[in-house]
C-alpha cells in the first residue's frame, strides 16, 4: 500500500533544486533556491544550500551573506553559527570567525566542533594562549570519530610549544 505525502509547492521547489544541484545543474538549482526564498525567506536550508554553492565557487561575499541569512532565519540552531564561522574563516575574516565560533560553543557546549574551529582561528591570528586553551579543551572532550581533527589540534599545539 502506498501512502501519499502531500508536498507544498515550495517544498517541491526545494526538493527539485537539491536534485538539480546533485546533478551539477548549479544555475538552475540557484534559481529554484532563490524562488523558494522569494516565497519563504525563513526557509533556512535554502540559504544553507546557496551558501554551499557560493562557497564552492569561492564567491565568499555571497556565501557569507547566505550563512548570515540562515542564522537569522533559524537563530536557535547553533550549528549554523559554526558553519558561518567556517565560511568567514575561508574568506580570511578570522576575527569575525572567532566571534561566531565562540557564540556557537556558548550556545551549545555539547558540540565540540566550534571548539576545534575556535582554536584554529585563534592559532591563525597568533593568539597562542587562547589557541592552546581551546585546542586542549577540544582534545579532552572530542569523541573518537573526530580523530582527524584531534590529530590536527595536536599538531597545532606542538607548534605552540
Amino acid at each position: 500500500e502506498l501512502s501519499r505525502v502531500p508536498l507544498r509547492m515550495n517544498e517541491y521547489r526545494y526538493t527539485l533544486a537539491t536534485v538539480l544541484q546533485a546533478e551539477g545543474k548549479i544555475p538552475e538549482a540557484v534559481t529554484l533556491y532563490q524562488e523558494v526564498l522569494n516565497n519563504d525567506i525563513g526557509y533556512y536550508m535554502a540559504h544553507v544550500r546557496l551558501a554551499g554553492i557560493y562557497e564552492a565557487a569561492r564567491d565568499f561575499p555571497k556565501a557569507v551573506q547566505e550563512r548570515l541569512n540562515a542564522v537569522n532565519a533559524n537563530p536557535d540552531d547553533a550549528s549554523l553559527l559554526t558553519d558561518l564561522g567556517v565560511t568567514l574563516g575561508r574568506a580570511g575574516m578570522m576575527p569575525q570567525a572567532e566571534t561566531r565560533f565562540q557564540a556557537a560553543y556558548e550556545a551549545n557546549p555539547r558540540d565540540v566542533r566550534p571548539l576545534f574551529w575556535l582554536g584554529l582561528a585563534q592559532f591563525d591570528q597568533g593568539k597562542r594562549d587562547a589557541a592552546r586553551e581551546s585546542l586542549t579543551r577540544f582534545i579532552a572532550v572530542a569523541p573518537s570519530r573526530y580523530e582527524r581533527q584531534v590529530t590536527m589540534a595536536r599538531d597545532r599545539l606542538a607548534k605552540l610549544q
